[in-house]
């Protein structure tokens, strides 16, 4: 019986494998659309993506028949998608708002004829173009105009304008952040104007302007002529920060529950009114530490109970010690205040001069927590011999690593050692711009770290030039106090560059 049910198995596969497929098919050639390659990209916000494309098709010679798509998404896997374009080749501006990270972009092409399509996924780094660098504010042809080098070690410009298509004023003298971890939503850049209207405020990210000078006060100053920006203390649950305005000292304080708009605007000015408060200021940490340039002594602001500040400026505390016998009298030290700042081992350094002699005096002390009444230690009070044009040079820095403080007259760039009263010329301009001259120094200064005192920033300008006449110097330093090399030269990215701040 097996054999049977097999013998009739096989007839029947033997007798359909015989039939004759009378069926009839139509085969077509469908088109296929052949896209290149495209690498992994790095890019930075506020750059514009550009790609240009080869596409090539097996039917069709023109691509009248295509339909283009560029979309991304942040991550390796989303629900939903941004569609960029919907063009051939790609160009994508990206705004200050977008987020960093890597995204998943896909270039799709579809035949409109067949619905048919191919496409290629590949993935776009975006890294912070303005999120941390050297803030750098300059003076191109009058107008304010605000740039950064990143941490990249690119150099972008026009910040402000590009975000706003105007400038924030005219005659640029200062540039600073706003920082604060307790309240972040104040966190801000601010450019300050000596053109009667101030400069503005912007936001730290997209550099948008958020108000006007004048605005950041409850009652704007009668004089408008802002000097500097200082942050105050962020920590505990309070925030101050401060603004030198025509000589005048005005304070913004607020606590960390206290976040209503009401409570985040400056005072009118410090009492008492009647001293002239030196631009130069040491303000870090838990030190508030300012100086009568009339009456010709330091001044402080104290943190008083529930970590508000004291309403007017407080004589410094010396402790036990005998003004009588102390190198100098802090309440009294009689000397005119050219520049001061925190300097080698995190003690303060600064330039006085005797306004009946003329002579000049470096001074050296302790400013730790005086905010919180600690005693101020006057270390030395000595006579500058071997300095030349370090009072009336056009800006200072001071390394914390090593006893030099840096100055600029001119084309040169000086190198003041503390310790021994000697002066050394360390780098000039005639032999990398010729014609120029220095206008601003800055070199980090964070939470008294060493790490940053290796690199200064030099700001140049080429005389009779206009326009972007402006270069940054980037120069690393040795532990002997000179020009070890010049890590870069950003030339002509800016105009006269007049104020640096770092921005993290």
């Amino acid at each position: 019986m097996k054999k049977a049910y097999l013998i009739i198995s096989i007839l029947s596969v033997i007798f359909f494998s015989c039939k004759k497929d009378l069926g009839t098919y139509d085969r077509f050639e469908l088109n296929e659309i052949i896209l290149d390659t495209i690498n992994t990209l790095n890019v930075q916000i506020g750059d514009t993506i550009r790609i240009s494309t080869e596409i090539s098709q097996t039917l069709e010679a023109s691509d009248e028949n295509l339909d283009y798509a560029w979309y991304w998404y942040l991550g390796g896997y989303a629900l939903e998608s941004d569609t960029l374009s919907k063009e051939k080749d790609l160009n994508f501006y990206l705004p200050m708002s977008t987020s960093l990270g890597t995204y998943t972009m896909i270039y799709k092409v579809t035949d409109k004829k067949t619905g048919l399509f191919s496409k290629r996924t590949f993935s776009v780094i975006v890294k912070a173009a303005t999120s941390e660098g050297v803030l750098v504010l300059s003076s191109l042809d009058g107008n304010a105009e605000l740039g950064i080098l990143n941490t990249l070690r690119n150099y972008k410009g026009s910040l402000y304008f590009d975000a706003n298509n105007s400038h924030p004023g005219q005659n640029p003298v200062c540039v600073g952040l706003i920082k604060t971890n307790a309240v972040p939503y104040l966190n801000a850049v601010v450019i300050f104007c000596d053109d009667g209207n101030g400069g503005a405020i912007t936001h730290h990210m997209d550099f948008k302007k958020t108000y006007d000078y004048k605005k950041f006060f409850f009652v704007p100053p009668t004089v408008i002529k802002p000097q500097r920006y200082y942050n105050g203390i962020t920590g505990l649950d309070a925030r101050y920060d401060f603004i030198i305005n025509n000589n005048q000292l005005h304070v913004r304080e607020y606590r960390n529950a206290q976040r209503t708009e009401e409570k985040t605007f400056f005072k009118p000015q410090m009492q008492p009114t009647t001293i002239n408060v030196s631009p130069s200021a040491i303000v870090n940490g838990t030190s508030l530490l300012f100086y009568d340039n009339t009456n010709y002594k330091f001044v402080m602001v104290g943190v008083k109970s529930l970590q508000y500040l004291s309403t007017a400026f407080l004589p410094i505390n010396i402790g036990t010690q005998n003004p009588l016998t102390m190198p100098f009298d802090p309440n009294n030290v009689g000397l005119e205040l050219i520049n001061m700042s925190p300097g080698w081992k995190n003690l303060g350094y600064g330039i006085f001069k005797d306004p009946s002699t003329g002579k000049l005096y470096q001074l050296n002390f302790s400013y730790a927590s005086l905010a919180f009444a600690s005693a101020m230690s006057a270390y030395y009070k000595k006579e500058i011999t071997d300095a030349p044009h370090i009072g009336t040079a056009i800006d200072y820095a001071y390394s914390i690593l090593d006893p030099y403080l840096y100055y600029a007259k001119d084309n040169i760039l000086y190198r003041y050692d503390l310790a021994f009263d000697k002066t050394q010329p360390i780098y000039n301009l005639d032999t990398v711009i010729t014609n120029s001259r220095i206008d601003k120094l800055y070199m980090r200064y964070y939470a008294g770290q060493t790490t940053h005192s290796s690199k200064l920033y030099l700001g140049s300008s080429e005389q009779g030039k206009t326009g972007k006449n402006g270069s940054l110097h980037v120069l690393i330093l040795d532990r002997s106090g000179s020009v070890e090399k010049i890590d870069t030269v950003y030339r002509n990215v800016s105009g006269k560059i007049v104020s640096m701040d770092y921005k993290f």
